[in-house]
């Protein structure tokens, strides 16, 4: 026995050794009797197993192969050992290339089976780091809404502090209306310097409600925005697609100027809608058994990458520079300069570099893309220029 194989001996080659054969088959776990028969638990078979021999030709012609094929398995069955080896419950015979074939099938199966494996590991890794961002989005919105209600608290503090003051005020008015011919100037200055303060913290508790105002619209930007995001994803709105079709379909019209009919139908459509860029929702337009849109390189010159791409990238100040981007391209008052241009298309090449890795703005990290990211947010306020024309129509 040699790595589970058995050499064939000399006599069974030359079809003298039916006694040997029984031994061999003993040797395998099967016993013999009435002289060509194989008894397995029993039962009376005619004793078969496979026999594969394999070698190798050059090409030719069909009647060339036949014929070399002959030759090279006569010569193959002459001059190579053959080998028995058991597969599972049964065995089989052959030279050692034709044997190889044996455990092709269950060799397949094991890579396949590895394939699964790692297929399911990367699913679970993925649904992991959903969880982890859903709980970060969270307690963001818990830490927002503290703030609010501290800043509402210092907010009533300062109402205190000014009824105090003016409650302060008329006392001492009160008590000055005696001595006022006496202390008139010193009266008239300690008045003003009360007024003045007054005055200054009025003004601050105005640049406080100002303030507590900024907060809840960011707060209620934020809110409205993904309620609206999580009622698209549940019901697939059609309102909202028809509103996207619009902003691309507009694009094509006023920058591109290859509008088609359908485009003109869109835009009519989608006329109640806003402008901007949503690249997310803009993606799903090209994709599933409802795909409405099949111009995805309108979507690649407004966002930067394909829609298909787009389908990867979860991060949240990534998704908003693409879409400031598409914005500026799309605005009617806008206009970027060719540096913005460049510096987005910098950053879309790195991005794709790193194999959108979106841990760039983490904090320690300093990558290129990091650096690809800051320089376009930079840009924005020098190289976007507003204009009170009006592009198209």
């Amino acid at each position: 026995m040699r790595n589970g194989l058995s050499k064939v001996p000399n006599g069974l080659r030359r079809g003298h050794g039916a006694p040997r054969l029984r031994g061999l088959l003993r040797h395998f776990g099967a016993t013999v009797s009435g002289g060509n028969a194989v008894r397995h638990g029993g039962l009376d078979h005619t004793p078969v197993c496979d026999s594969i021999l394999m070698t190798r030709l050059r090409i030719g012609t069909v009647a060339k192969i036949k014929d070399d094929a002959k030759a090279s398995l006569i010569h193959a069955l002459k001059t190579e050992e053959l080998f028995v080896k058991p597969v599972k419950e049964d065995f089989c015979v052959g030279n050692s290339r034709g044997l190889d074939l044996v455990n092709l099938s269950q060799r397949l199966d094991t890579q396949l089976a590895a394939m699964h494996k790692a297929i399911t590991s990367q699913k679970e890794s993925s649904e992991k780091k959903i969880a982890a961002l859903e709980k970060e989005i969270t307690a963001q919105k818990a830490a927002s809404t503290e703030a609010i209600t501290r800043q509402k608290d210092q907010k009533e503090l300062s109402k205190k502090k000014i009824a105090a003051l003016e409650k302060e005020i008329t006392a001492q008015k009160a008590a000055s209306t005696e001595a006022i011919t006496r202390q008139k100037e010193s009266s008239e200055n300690l008045f003003a310097a009360l007024e003045k303060e007054i005055t200054a913290q009025k003004a601050a508790s105005a640049s406080l409600d100002k303030r507590i105002d900024r907060q809840k619209a960011v707060q209620e930007f934020t809110d409205t925005r993904q309620e609206e995001r999580l009622q698209f994803l549940i019901n697939s709105s059609g309102s909202y697609k028809k509103m996207r079709d619009r902003f691309i379909s507009t694009y094509k019209r006023d920058h591109m100027r290859n509008a088609t009919k359908a485009d003109r139908k869109k835009i009519s459509e989608g006329n109640l809608s806003v402008h901007g860029g949503d690249a997310v929702v803009d993606a799903s337009l090209y994709s599933g058994p409802e795909a409405r849109r099949k111009d995805p390189r309108v979507f690649t010159h407004l966002y930067g990458i394909s829609p298909k791409k787009m389908k990867r990238i979860k991060h949240e100040k990534t998704i908003h520079l693409l879409n400031t981007h598409a914005a500026v391209l799309a605005s009617n008052y806008m206009t970027g300069s060719k540096r913005f241009c460049h510096l987005f298309r910098v950053f879309v090449e790195t991005f794709e570099k790193s194999n959108y890795d979106e841990k760039y703005l983490d904090d320690g990290i300093n990558t290129d893309v990091t650096r690809a990211f800051w320089l376009f947010v930079d840009c924005l306020k020098t190289e976007v220029k507003r204009s009170r024309t009006v592009r198209g129509s």
